[in-house]
Order: C-alpha cells, then structure tokens, then sequence
C-alpha cells in the first residue's frame, strides 16, 4: 500500500462582523437605526467604475421612520470584528428616502452615493502637457475640489501624460489618470485620494470563502458582442482643424468623438 502525503491550505473563516447603521439627519443628532435595518448595501468603488451608493431598507411600523430622514441626511456604516462596531467603513448621503410596502410590512426605502458624490457634479476645465500624472492628479484636486480633500496616499502615477478637459467630470478625469497611468484607485470615507499601480497590492488577510464571504459571482467569460478591430478617435484642435487617429484593421469599427481632444498625441493615447 502506498500512502501519501501531502500539503493543503484550509481557510478558516473568520467571524462575523458587527455592524452598526446610523442616520443624522440635517442638522440634527446621529441616531443609530441597526435594530430597525432589514436590509442595507453599501458600495465603494475603483475610481474606474464611479464612487459608490447605498441602499437601505428600515420597519417602519405605524408610520415611525416616514419624513424623519430626508434627503440630505447623512448614512454612517461601521463594522468591527470585536463586541463593538466603531470603525467606520461607509459615509455618504441620503437621495431618495421613499415609503414602500412589501412581504416585510410597511417600511421606509433609501437610496444614496458615497460622500465622494460631489466629485460626479464638480466639472474640470484644464489641460496638462507631458506631465508626470500624480502632479495632474493633485492639481485638479487643489484647483477644483472644495476643501476637506486630501492626496497623502498617492502613489504609482509616474507616467507622463498628456489631457485636456473642458467642462469634464472631475470623476471621469479621475479615471482618465488611473487608465493612462495603469493605476487603480478610490476615494476613502475621510475624502483622501488613494492610489496604487494595478496589481500591486496582495491580499493577505481575508479569501473569498465559497458559501461565506463569497456571495455572488456572475458574467464570467467572453462577450465578443462589443468586440471591435478598429477604432476612430476624433477630436478638434479648438481652432476649427479636426484631429483623426486611426488603430486596427478590420470592418467592427468603433468611432469615439471628443471636443476635449485638442492633440494628436492625446487622440493616439485614447486609442
């Protein structure tokens, strides 16, 4: 008989954490309403993909949570794996508070963004020449954004770049910067910037656990439905004379026009 030995790795899950939700309205107290949560989501995105919502749900028997949070308040998640939660892992704000009716009874539904939201509605008009991305990065922060934000955990960002916006986003010129520099990125619950080359940070603390931290995982595979062999940007130098870059070869041609594309180095770059 023939016995073998071997090495395997168990994960060992860890424990459940405590969570604790809170509302403050407009200029009132922070009211801890986790005993009443049925149901609640909160979402912080890379800069790549936007800047995070919530979604919560809260009994409200008799009527006792309708008008009492509106639009404007304030949503506080915190977690910890101890017999308290005091660390805070989600801010932002309440959109569209709304009564509703379901399975559950009467209950009060709310929608929000994470408090990095006003970066989605500040709009960038700037331009950058053959400049390293961190210094573009915390200039449109400095010149745009209002007071409270912060660039002390930025890092990677060395690629020179070239960008000009007019009336942009400053949401979408941040990831502009994180794709041009090859970077991921978001904004933390304290409004400070974080940044870090893609793939550079391993994960050493938690797994994704089939059945306990793993909760859904969809849309594997390939979709050639979108798929394009050649591209088209277009762009104008701002006096009239348009700006043509052309990649690929082939007849599934994507066409992308941009007022803001003032060179043809920056139209080669996009494309």
């Amino acid at each position: 008989m023939v016995i073998r030995t071997g090495e395997i790795f168990m994960w060992l899950p860890q424990v459940v954490p405590r969570p604790r939700v809170t509302i403050t309205p407009s200029g009132g107290s922070e009211i801890n309403v986790t005993s009443q949560t049925i149901e609640a989501r909160f979402t912080k995105l890379n800069g790549k993909l936007g800047t995070g919502d919530c979604f919560i749900r809260l009994q409200n028997n008799e009527g006792i949570n309708s008008k009492v949070y509106p639009a404007g308040s304030t949503v506080k998640f915190y977690a910890d794996n101890g017999s308290t939660a005091d660390t805070l892992r989600w801010q932002g704000r309440i959109d569209y508070p709304k009564d509703a009716y379901d399975i559950s009874g009467r209950i009060v539904e709310f929608e929000g963004r994470h408090r990095s939201f006003e970066t989605s509605e500040i709009n960038v008009t700037a331009s950058f020449a053959d400049t390293v991305a961190s210094a573009v990065l915390n200039r449109i922060i400095t010149d745009f954004l209002p007071s409270g934000y912060t660039q002390n955990n930025v890092s990677g960002l060395t690629e020179r770049i070239t960008v000009s916006w007019e009336e942009v986003p400053f949401s979408v010129c941040f990831k502009e910067i994180l794709e041009l520099s090859g970077a991921d990125g978001y904004i933390d619950d304290n409004l400070n910037f974080v940044t870090f080359d893609e793939n550079s940070i391993r994960q050493l603390t938690d797994a994704i656990v089939e059945g306990h931290t793993l909760l859904k995982l969809k849309d594997f595979g390939a979709d050639s439905y979108v798929e394009r062999n050649k591209i088209k940007v277009y762009g104008e130098t701002g006096e009239g004379v348009p700006i043509i870059y052309t990649a690929g070869t082939g007849t599934r041609e994507l066409i992308y026009e941009d007022k803001n594309i003032k060179t043809y180095e920056e139209a080669k770059a996009l494309g």
